[in-house]
């Protein structure tokens, strides 16, 4: 197989059922991080540094400890790098677009997961001005993921070649 549109029928549903799967848990997982941080950094320090200082919370949000922060980013990193390398795969096969972009979304979650989570971490001990860092990096990492979903999905909807007899 050269490209994803030359794979069979059941191949390419297979491939998308796989995409659209992705796409809901993810999209699900980026609802949870609206309604916990609002996806802004002041969100993101209240949720991971607290802010039971702040006599005007609305809610009353408690520092995440050493371990929280463990488990945090050791399950999310170890299954993050899973569907992302496979979706990076899957859009590097597609045809199109041409093979910059393919690269550039493929690779650029892979690159903004530890600049995320390692920004999580300079946010939660050193200083709250990293959680810009982790908004910028993951808001762009969703944006390439939505783009590989869309070259994926126009892959596998694409007309099947006709098969010699």
């Amino acid at each position: 197989m050269k490209h994803l549109d030359d794979l069979s029928r059941p191949w390419r549903t297979l491939v998308a059922l796989f995409a659209a799967n992705l796409a809901l848990g993810y999209t699900t997982a980026l609802a949870y991080v609206w309604s916990t941080t609002r996806m802004a950094p002041q969100g993101i320090n209240n949720r991971y540094r607290g802010n039971e200082g702040d006599p005007e919370a609305i809610e009353i949000a408690f520092a995440k400890s050493f371990q929280e922060m463990l488990g945090l980013s050791h399950s999310h990193i170890l299954a993050m790098v899973v569907f992302l390398f496979l979706l990076g795969a899957l859009t590097l096969s597609a045809r199109r677009p041409g093979p910059r972009w393919k690269a550039f979304l493929a690779m650029e979650p892979l690159v903004a997961l530890p600049i995320s989570f390692g920004g999580l971490w300079l946010a939660w001990g050193v200083h709250p001005g990293f959680s810009w860092l982790v908004s910028a990096s993951s808001g762009l990492a969703a944006l390439a993921f939505y783009g590989q979903l869309a070259v994926v999905l126009r892959s596998c909807f694409a007309p099947v070649a006709r098969e010699e007899p």
